[in-house]
């Protein structure tokens, strides 16, 4: 690991909203593959999903979504309660953002998978009192697909299938299959 690391992490504390956004983007980056130092900064991560702000929530959720692929000793465990909720937090945008990549967890460890994506098809049922349950159905169909696509799963595709059947509005149902290209 070299120092530049520990200084986007530290960064990520900073006041400065424009620093700590380059910071999360950098580190984003740096994480599409796995790496070495995961564990030096995990516990530091997994706090920020406790936190009050949404932001640092989303940082934490960020950021350990992307290393799940580098945690052979399965820390991730522990913290999947704490991801899984974040489908449902209090905050509108923490949420979409935990929807659109909590796929990731499910991807790298397939062990999650099944956790992972009740979750989802359950919030698709329960979000339709919620702001804009539209947005997050589609967010959650998306994330499915994905999913589903990447592991070559066609039982997880056909779930989707039902889900977008399921939606009562026609209207609502062509959006959805439009996320859907191959229906």
């Amino acid at each position: 690991m070299d120092d530049s690391i520990a200084t986007l992490i530290d960064t990520l504390d900073s006041h400065d909203n424009q620093a700590r956004c380059q910071a999360l983007f950098d580190l984003q980056a740096r994480t599409e593959l796995p790496v070495d130092w995961a564990y030096t900064f995990w516990d530091q991560l997994a706090a920020k999903l406790d936190s009050k702000n949404a932001f640092d929530r989303a940082i934490g959720m960020f950021l350990l979504c992307n290393l799940a692929q580098s945690d052979p000793e399965k820390r991730l465990d522990r913290v999947l309660p704490a991801l899984l909720a974040m489908t449902e937090d209090q905050k509108f945008i923490p949420r979409r953002q935990t929807i659109h990549t909590i796929w990731k967890v499910a991807y790298f460890r397939p062990d999650l998978r099944e956790a992972v994506t009740h979750k989802l098809i359950e919030r698709f049922a329960a979000c339709v009192n919620e702001e804009h349950p539209n947005l997050i159905r589609r967010d959650i169909v998306q994330s499915l697909l994905t999913l589903a696509e990447l592991t070559h799963d066609e039982t997880l595709t056909a779930q989707v299938d039902q889900l977008i059947r399921s939606e009562p509005d026609e209207k609502e149902r062509k959006k959805l299959l439009e996320t859907h290209p191959a229906q």
